[in-house]
This record gives C-alpha cells, sequence and structure tokens, in this order.
C-alpha cells in the first residue's frame, strides 16, 4: 500500500506539473493581450488627438463659411461651395472612420478586461497548485523516509528469523 500511495503521489506530481505548464502558458498569453491593450490604449489616445483637431477644422470651417459677418459666404460661389462640401464630405468619413475606431477599442478594452480577469484567474490556480504540489512533495519525501524505515525494519525481521532458525 506505501509503494501505491508513493507512486499515487509520484502521478500526481507529475500531472500537477503538467497544469503548471498549461497555466504558465496562459499567463503569457494574458502578458500579450496586456501588451495589446496598452497599444490600444495609445491608439485611442492618438484618436482622442485627432477627435478634437477634426473639431478644431470643423469650427474654423464653419466659421469661414458664415463670413466675418456671420453671413454664408458660399452664396453664388459654385466651385468654392463644391469644394466646402468635398472638405466636409471627407471630414464626416474621418468621423465616421474615428468612431468605428472607438466602437473597436472599447470591444477590445472589454474583451482585454475579461482576459485580465482569466488571467487572473489562472494566476491565483498556479498558486493554489503550486501550494499543492509542494505539500504532495513533502508527503512523497515522507512516504520514502517511512518507505526506508519499513526496508530497515523488514531487514531486521529477516535477521531475526534466520537467527532463530540456527
Amino acid at each position: 500500500a506505501s509503494r501505491d500511495e508513493c507512486e499515487a503521489l509520484q502521478r500526481s506530481v507529475a500531472e500537477l506539473e503538467v497544469s503548471k505548464e498549461r497555466l504558465a502558458e496562459e499567463a503569457r498569453r494574458g502578458a500579450e493581450v496586456e501588451e495589446k491593450y496598452n497599444l490600444l490604449k495609445a491608439s485611442e489616445e492618438l484618436l482622442a488627438e485627432r477627435e478634437r483637431e477634426l473639431e478644431e477644422r470643423e469650427a474654423s470651417l464653419a466659421g469661414v463659411e458664415r463670413g466675418p459677418e456671420g453671413e454664408d459666404s458660399t452664396q453664388g460661389e459654385a466651385a468654392t461651395k463644391g469644394g466646402h462640401e468635398s472638405d466636409i464630405d471627407v471630414q464626416l468619413r474621418i468621423a465616421e472612420t474615428e468612431h468605428e475606431l472607438l466602437v473597436k477599442l472599447e470591444e477590445a478594452e472589454k474583451d482585454l478586461a475579461e482576459e485580465k480577469t482569466a488571467t487572473s484567474a489562472l494566476t491565483n490556480r498556479i498558486r493554489e497548485l503550486e501550494t499543492r504540489e509542494s505539500g504532495l512533495l513533502r508527503q512523497l519525501d515522507a512516504q520514502k523516509v517511512s518507505r526506508a524505515e519499513f526496508d530497515e525494519r523488514a531487514a531486521q525481521v529477516d535477521q531475526l528469523v534466520e537467527e532463530r532458525k540456527v
């Protein structure tokens, strides 16, 4: 029974090692996701800066269209009006693209938050497994000592049996 327990403990330790390696890989993936999150944050800051620039351009464009007296200076100027419309269209497309990027960024942040939660859980699980592993290793060492004592006592019994036979 002692030998079976020892082998079972050794199998448990081996299984824990495999689990530990898998969890370590998950933790590495979590670190990669965190790096992507940092890149997304930087992109978000850049996007916010571009939005501010776009708002400034829109305000400037609105000021040009109204003219100094607040009147629409594009009346009767078809070429200029067409130019303003294309600028407005371009700015509108830029704003739509930026909005789409913000939506994607928010989704990525949500995914990252979920990934961080999972990574945290995995890290906690790794710690639990390491604690369990060290306990199993102590038990295994105790079993080895007990096995050595058993072998020694068995040898003593064999010797006593031999002495009584003589």
